[in-house]
This record gives structure tokens, sequence and C-alpha cells, in this order.
């Protein structure tokens, strides 16, 4: 049974928003203060539905050249295809130009090894950065006419996904334009928006894009096409006085332009938000993969993360927080949705959230917030609904660092102030697995990397076939001491790299003026490495893999230390708590902040992936008391429980069996797993490409999907 289907009325909750929209609607009310253009009604824009957008080239047999690899044949494209993570979408087509009924080629993903193994086969062809590539020995198909189509990405109304980066606004093709009505407006107006140019530079020819009012240009600019940038943010300072509609064109010939969140805002309010010193900007920060004993406060090192530690002192720390999964997917959807795994539904890696379900960004853009994330992608993406009621929403590749990535991102939208309170969402897997240290971290921690063994054991290929040789008989994952070790070591050696990362993020706030800024940081789960027999996460619902950081620090936030276990199924009402806004009617937690205290018991589940165990662990907290048990096809296997005793027992090294009285307390937990386990809406079943899969193994989440599958095969 679902939780509520016919619930989902979505209001306008702030004066803002909802003067904006009726504005829009062509209503004689005074200018409002901001208005939103991608929402307006009446505006001509070449879809009218959510859609494809595909750029073609021609390609003449002129144009190819020669490789060092016999028969392989390369061009330039004016346009790459995007490597959609969406089944759906086939990012790549060509075909000859000529003959009665063309046969495509066929793409192939393209990876590092590609190439180098000789996978390609006659007729086949790939794409990266910009360059085609294709296998004709014969001579059978680059010597004709043919025709190239990439599918950059998708667009709606109002809304596009292009690439790393899924925002309001719109797409417009070469030769594109997009026409927008105007209120009345009779004072001097600022235009907010993100504009970007994609396409390949190698071409040559920059993109030209135009505004006009009422057909008079107003502005016209040059990008430099790229494949790889995201949208910058511009302020146009307009005269619109009388202005009827407002034109946005693409005049270039070999680029897409993306034009995203744009905003016209009333320029003397927002110089005078400027000035307000009770306006609270708020930045969730989740450091994925982060153990609560990384800090000082909960056991750990105070060298490891000095930085975190100084400031967490200034604010307000929780030391017995819980995840509500040991995993990515399920933990994010949990503290975005402010519903637990099986509510929400995202539990396994081919299921997304429902747009019927609220988030808590919704919550906040319909309060007047400036919603934007920016993330490491993966699972906490757009393709598994994560993006819903950000207006900007930002994925980094895999595998990248901090510095050249997350934190230039947070910067460039930090200059971006329209005169809203800001609502950042920041997320980074510069402490999960792939580990990667730096080496002047392995050398002054010698304690950690012991400077007896090659410096090239602390690379992560070494570890990686002798991890796989541990999942190939995980029963002897807890024997391998070593492994356990050294693998502890590069976690904590990412976790002190991370920890300068952070202070640089703080400091980019503070060169900002951001210093009315509210931050909550913590983690979606922990790490294990054999305390109970496994290692890194997903797999159990034991402290190492639940026990997380939490951190609120910022104007009107207290100072001190709470040693009362509170659960990340409370992170959305304290978001909207700290921005005095309502919650979602439908979210499952309170506030830590209000009256009535955290949420207490609550629960925490490693839910089922595909291929893995039917079994899925819990584990239900009441007080200092953690009783983990097992559900089974959705039922409580009434013989597997074990309590701890996390004041006596924090390591959970003494199961205990339940006490006299036991059958209350299985009734107890029995009774509060039953709204906990009660689906809300639907969840999305995905189909996941190749590509995307490829991402998944090398952060390691799918080789043991794959192992786990294979066994249950044998049986």
């Amino acid at each position: 049974m679902y939780g509520s289907l016919t619930r989902r009325f979505r209001f306008a909750y702030a004066p803002l928003a909802l003067v904006a929209a009726v504005a829009l609607g062509g209503c004689s009310d005074p200018t409002p203060d901001w208005l939103a253009l991608e929402e307006a009604t009446g505006t001509t824009y070449s879809r009218a539905v959510a859609e494809r957008v595909d750029a073609s080239q021609d390609l003449t047999p002129e144009g190819w050249a020669t490789t060092p690899v016999p028969g392989l044949w390369i061009t330039t494209l004016d346009i790459e295809g995007s490597n959609l993570a969406n089944a759906d979408l086939v990012p790549h087509t060509l075909r000859p130009t000529q003959g009665a009924s063309p046969r495509a080629l066929t793409w192939v993903p393209w990876t590092p090894a590609l190439l180098a193994e000789g996978d390609f086969q006659p007729g086949t062809f790939t794409v990266v950065g910009g360059d085609l590539f294709l296998f004709d020995p014969e001579g059978a198909f680059h010597t004709q006419p043919l025709r190239y189509t990439a599918t950059v990405g998708m667009a709606a109304p109002d809304r596009f996904v292009l690439g790393p980066t899924t925002s309001s606004g719109w797409l417009l093709g070469p030769g594109e334009s997009v026409t927008v009505p105007l209120p009345a407006i009779d004072e001097p107006m600022d235009l907010f928006l993100s504009v970007w140019a994609y396409g390949n530079a190698k071409s040559g020819v920059r993109a030209t894009w135009v505004v006009r009012a009422d057909g008079k240009e107003l502005h016209r600019a040059e990008l430099d096409p790229t494949l790889v940038g995201q949208l910058d943010g511009q302020r146009l300072a307009l005269e619109l006085e009388g202005a009827q509609q407002l034109t946005f064109e693409n005049q270039a010939q070999h680029a897409v332009l993306a034009i995203g969140s744009p905003r016209l805002v009333r320029r003397a309010w927002r110089e005078a938000q400027a000035q307000t010193p009770d306006r609270r900007d708020l930045v969730l920060f989740i450091i994925d993969t982060f153990r609560a004993d990384n800090l000082a406060i909960s056991g750990g090192d105070p060298r490891w993360t000095p930085h975190l530690n100084a400031w967490a002192q200034k604010g307000l720390t929780y030391t017995q927080a819980r995840a509500t999964a040991p995993w990515t997917l399920p933990s994010h959807a949990t503290m975005l949705t402010g519903m637990y795994p099986a509510q929400h539904g995202a539990i396994s890696q081919k299921v997304g959230i429902s747009r019927e379900l609220w988030t808590v960004a919704e919550q906040m853009r319909a309060a007047g917030y400036r919603t934007a994330a920016i993330t490491d992608g993966l699972y906490v993406s757009t393709l598994y609904g994560l993006d819903q009621g950000f207006e900007f929403f930002y994925e980094h590749d895999i595998g990248m660092d901090y510095g050249d990535t997350t934190l230039p991102s947070i910067q460039r939208l930090l200059a971006q102030d329209d005169g809203r309170p800001l609502f950042l969402f920041v997320q980074t897997y510069n402490v999960h697995t792939p580990y990667q240290v730096h080496p002047e971290t392995i050398a002054r921690f010698p304690e950690l990397f012991d400077p007896g063994v090659p410096t090239s054991t602390w690379f992560w290929p070494y570890f990686q076939t002798r991890v796989d040789t541990v999942r190939a008989a995980p029963e002897k994952a807890s024997d391998d001491r070593l492994l356990n070790t050294q693998l502890h070591s590069m976690y904590r050696g990412n976790v002190i790299d991370f920890d300068v990362s952070f202070d640089a993020t703080l400091r980019a706030f503070e060169q900002a003026g951001m210093d009315n800024t509210v931050w909550v940081v913590t983690s979606d789960h922990g790490e294990a490495f054999g305390e109970h027999g496994e290692l890194f996460h997903s797999h159990s619902v034991f402290e190492e893999e639940v026990h997380v950081p939490l951190i609120l620090h910022g104007p009107g936030i207290p100072k001190g230390v709470r040693d009362q276990p509170v659960s990340l199924i409370d992170l959305a009402p304290t978001l909207t708590n700290l921005a005095d806004i309502p919650s979602g009617a439908d979210w499952t937690g309170r506030s830590w902040l209000s009256p009535e205290g955290p949420s207490a018991p609550f629960g925490a589940f490693a839910n089922d992936n595909p291929g893995e165990s039917d079994v899925v662990p819990f584990a239900v907290y009441v007080d200092a008391k953690k009783v983990i048990g097992e559900l089974k096809a959705g039922a409580v296997q009434p013989d597997a429980y074990r309590a701890f005793d996390l004041t006596a027992d924090p390591k959970e090294q003494a199961p205990r069996p339940l006490d006299e009285n036991a059958a209350a307390l299985r009734t107890h937990i029995e009774t509060l797993l039953v709204p906990w386990l009660n689906p809300f809406a639907a969840s999305r079943t995905l189909e996941l490409s190749e590509m995307f899969s490829l991402k998944l193994d090398a952060m390691g989440y799918v080789e043991k999907a794959r192992r786990e599958m294979e066994k249950a095969a044998e049986k």
C-alpha cells in the first residue's frame, strides 16, 4: 500500500514566489521583487514537452585522418553527444546519407582500454573528447558522406539536462530563440542567468548569444564552446520600462546554448537584501563515507582533521548521530525527502525516487530560496531524482580532485547572489573508494603509512587486486588483518586530505562575504574495515557503517556538544526549521531543535540491492539500547534479534539476548516498523547504461552485486 497518492497539492508558500507567478501571468500588480522567467506562462519556446535535444553534422570523406592504429580513422566533431546515464537516450548515431536504406554504424562506449584491447569491429565507432573514431579497415564507410547525430541533452518547457548540469531554464540549438512575456516594469532590473555554449572549441568558431527587449538588442556576447564546462553566472543591468517581452537568441552555428535559472530582480531590492543582517543562507554539506570517529570529539586523532575539529568547537556537535542506511543512494534520498528508505523506495541501484515525493529543496524553493546542488554524481544525481527542487544541479565526474571540481564550482555559485537567500547542497566522494592519498600526507604520517614498505603500496591499484581476492572468498576477509589495517590507513589519509579541502571551502565563503551562513555538516554512512567481518559499506547496520558526524554551525546555533542519539531521518525538518519555514506534510521526522526534540526511537536499514542476499538487516535505537534484527521478504525474522548496550559496548562486540521484557520490546519494534516500511509512492525503475555501470564499478558498487548474482545462480 502506498502511504498517500492524493496528498500532493503543490503550493507556493512564500509571498515572493506567489507574487512572481501572478505578475508573470499578466496581472497589473506592482513589479515583484524577482521573476522566475522560465516559469512564465505564454513563453514561446520550441519545446512544449520534454524531449531529446539532438545536433547533427555532415561528415565528408575529406575530413577524416589516419591514426597509428591500422584501419582506425578520426575526425573532429562540432558537438559531441553526451554519455548520458539514461539508457532510453541513444547518445550517438552515424549513418551514410546516400543509398535507399543506409545502414547505421554501431556505436560502442569509449573506455581507456578500448583501442588497446582491439575490441573494435569493422563498422563500429566511438566518441571521446570531441573526436570520433571509426574502425573502417576496408574503407567501406569513411569514403562516403556520413551524418553524425548527437544527443546532447533533454529539455522541457522550463528545465533541461545537459551533460553534468540540470537546471531550470532552456536549451537553444543553433539559430533557436525563446521569448518571455513581461509584466509591467517601471524600475531598473538586473537579469541574472547562467550561460554555457556546449560545443567543440576545435571548431574555431565562438558562440554568440543575444538578449532583446521588444526586438531591441540589449546585450550581445561571445562564448568559447566547451564540452566539459559548466554554467557561468552573468548579471546584466537592464532598463525594461514599458517592455512587453524579452527574447534570448543563440546565433552560434556550432553550439547549443544553455540558459540556466534566468531571473529578473529589482535592483533596489537586491541591494537592500545585501544589507539585511538577518538573511541566513543555508548549506547542507555531505562528506560521503565519513565515519564519526574521524573527529577528535568522537575518538579520532586530533591531527587527522584539525580544521574540522576547530570549526566544530564553535558550533553544535551531535556525537551520537546515525544514518538511516549504510550506502549512498537510500541515505541521501532520506536526507532530501524526510522519509525512511522503504518509504521513498530508492533502495536499489535500479530505482529512483518518485516525482510525487516532496523534497526539502522543493520546500526551500517554494519559500523563496535560491536552491543549488553541487555533487559528485552517480547515486547523487538527476538519474535517481535527487535534483527535485534544485534550480541548479551540477554533477562532477568521479575521480577528480576536490580543488579542481567542487571548490571552484562553489566559488562560481557564490558569485551569483541575486538577493534571495541560498540553500546549497554539496556532496563529495573525496573520502570514498578508490582511495587516493597525497604523497605529502603519506610522508607526514609514518604511524599510518609504514615507511618500511614500498611507496607503491599506498596506491589504490595495488589494493584493488588484494581486495578482489578477498571478495572472492569473503569468509576470509576478517582474517586478512594487514589488508584491513592498510586499507584503514588509506581511508584515514583521504580524511586528512579532505580536511584541508574543507578549510578551503570555509575560506571561500568568507571571501564571498557569506558570514550569515548556517551549516549542517554530516555524512551519509561510514566505512567498515573488518570490525564485523566486512569491508567498506552497504552490508550491515553496525556502528562503523551508520555512525556519522553531525555538526551545526552558524548564527543562532548554540555552541556545545550533545550526546543524545539522533537520526538523519530528522535532517529535512531541521533544515526547514533553520530556514523558519514549515516542514513537508509527509516527512517522517521532526527537527532536532524542535521543542519536542528529535525522533526517538529511530531506525536504520541495510536495504537489499539486486543480486545480494534477500535478508535485510535493520537496527532500532531505543535510548542507549540498539536492537539489530532481520527482514526477509519484508517480514521480521523472530529469532534474529540481537541487543547491544552502546554505552557499555560501543563497538558492539558483546551481543546480548533481549531481557525479560523481550516480548513487549519485539512488539514495540514491529509496531514501529509498520509505517517505516510503508511506501509513500511508486518508485521509478531505471535502466542503467553501460557507461554508468562502469562508473559504479570504479567506485566499488557493481562488482559485489555481480558476484552475488553468480553465487545465487550456482545455488
